[in-house]
């Protein structure tokens, strides 16, 4: 059996049934939304394989702080929240 979707289903939503409906979120919205700003899916494939261990991992404190060290990174801020050149 095939569900049928007639909207759009809010980024990292879990739905089911037929017609599907939102069933639960897959991470929490502060942890949706770093998702979103890393915006991994427009990454080289290289950098998503180096991903797969973060995306994957089911300990989402683990992730959260991956993904914060990345934004993190790609901003250039230091500790302190300071811009670097």
């Amino acid at each position: 059996m095939r569900s049928v979707v007639g909207s759009d289903v809010p980024p990292y939503t879990v739905v089911a049934g037929n017609p599907a409906r939102p069933i639960r979120k897959r991470f929490d919205d502060e942890l949706i939304g770093m998702m979103l700003e890393l915006r991994w899916w427009d990454m080289a494939i290289e950098e998503i394989d180096r991903l797969i261990p973060i995306l994957s991992c089911s300990d989402l404190d683990k992730v959260r702080k991956a993904v914060a060290a990345l934004l993190k990174e790609r901003n250039g801020s230091g500790p302190c929240g300071d811009q670097h050149p």
